[in-house]
């Protein structure tokens, strides 16, 4: 008869710790944040919120779902980069997945969004989710050189002259402004007026252009501006900053090396400059290297060398110090060379120009005031100086 009592005792304590166990469970998630995940979504979601121009006055908002409250928009004017005092335009419920303002031509707009959303299903108390920023410009994005110095860095030679355009993009990489339909390119000289060269169509928010129609030598100022043809109407960006750039001509050279083939770590050249050629200044460092093949295998070395001694006579030799010493290098002279390894390499050189497919010297230097380089094929002994652009 005691059996029934004990499993009746068992079945009491079973069911006292499956009741607790119960409890803490409800309690638990009664406790946990159930706005946490909303919260969570809605950043994710909003933060993509988009302002576009539709018009000369007109700055369209929209963002990817709809709300499950409200957006309070507020709006600013910004001036030389300063934003002015937010003043509150539109209240957003329900629906909607845009908003349209209506603005002034040529006027950059900040706004700031705040998003809310229901506390409970009666809609009478509402929670402040996130706050968003965004701006546009009513009209043509700032056009600029897309170059930190173009003048150096843009490609110049005696036949063209190679430059770059962009729309400045700002710190989160958008543009401000209306997308360009085209650019159009001005140039004068040194006592013209600008005079349009070119028209270039296109949609993208950078461009290349070449001017092919230029004079060995002679300087031409350059500036650019992109338009946007909307409504039967043209509007226009801002013009670039004035630009001047020259059609360097390339010099000739040619280039003998007194140091027998073989290990060596010293290489002796006498280089020359032709007669047509304008005054050239050397930079200091040379770069030596050879190919060869055979069959399916080949082989290559390349050295960096610097300059440590040179003269004009090949007699009395002088100290170069990189980045103090000037070595001018006048048309229909000659200036001897003693090039080292660089000191951070213990690696001798392998001078080979015979028994290689290819042995050349490249020899940079500033060539009219403009950086070029020279490759000198060695079993020629000629070369070319070419500006120093990107691309070499």
């Amino acid at each position: 008869m005691e059996k029934p009592k004990k499993n009746l005792q068992y079945r009491r304590k079973m069911l006292c710790l499956f009741l607790a166990i119960s409890l803490f469970v409800t309690a638990f998630m009664i406790t946990v944040p159930t706005e946490a995940k909303t919260s969570w979504t809605y950043a994710d979601t909003y933060k993509t919120i988009q302002a576009t121009v539709q018009s000369k006055t007109k700055i369209k908002l929209s963002w990817k779902k709809e709300l499950n409250g409200r957006l309070e928009i507020y709006r600013a004017t910004v001036n030389k980069g300063k934003t002015g005092k937010y003043k509150k335009i539109a209240d957003i419920s329900g629906k909607k997945k845009s908003y349209v303002d209506k603005v002034q031509y040529k006027k950059e707009y900040s706004y700031k969004i705040v998003l809310y959303h229901w506390a409970d299903s009666s809609h009478k108390k509402k929670v402040k989710e996130h706050t968003f920023y965004t701006s546009q410009y009513t009209g043509m994005g700032n056009l600029v050189w897309d170059a930190d110095t173009p003048s150096s860095e843009f490609d110049t030679c005696s036949s063209y002259i190679k430059m770059d355009v962009r729309v400045e993009l700002t710190e989160d990489e958008r543009s401000l402004g209306f997308t360009p339909t085209g650019y159009k390119v001005y140039r004068r000289t040194a006592s013209g007026d600008y005079k349009k060269i070119a028209t270039v169509k296109s949609k993208k928010l950078s461009f290349s252009y070449t001017d092919k129609k230029v004079e060995t030598g002679k300087s031409y100022y350059y500036k650019v501006r992109a338009y946007r043809e909307l409504n039967g109407q043209t509007l226009y960006s801002n013009y670039t900053d004035e630009l001047k750039l020259t059609a360097t001509p390339t010099g000739n050279y040619t280039l003998q090396v007194l140091t027998e083939e073989g290990e060596t770590d010293e290489l002796v050249m006498a280089l020359t400059s032709a007669p047509n050629n304008m005054k050239a200044v050397l930079w200091g460092g040379i770069v030596y290297s050879w190919h060869e093949t055979e069959d399916h295998w080949e082989d290559s070395e390349e050295y960096g060398m610097d300059l440590k001694e040179y003269s004009f006579d090949n007699v009395t030799w002088n100290t170069y110090i990189a980045g103090k010493t000037r070595v001018e290098l006048e048309p229909d002279t000659t200036v001897y060379l003693k090039c080292r390894s660089d000191e951070f390499s213990e690696q001798k050189v392998q001078f080979r120009v015979t028994d290689v497919l290819t042995s050349e010297i490249r020899i940079y230097l500033e060539y009219n005031g403009v950086e070029h380089y020279v490759n000198i094929d060695l079993k020629e002994g000629t070369g070319i100086s070419k500006p120093i652009t990107d691309d070499n």
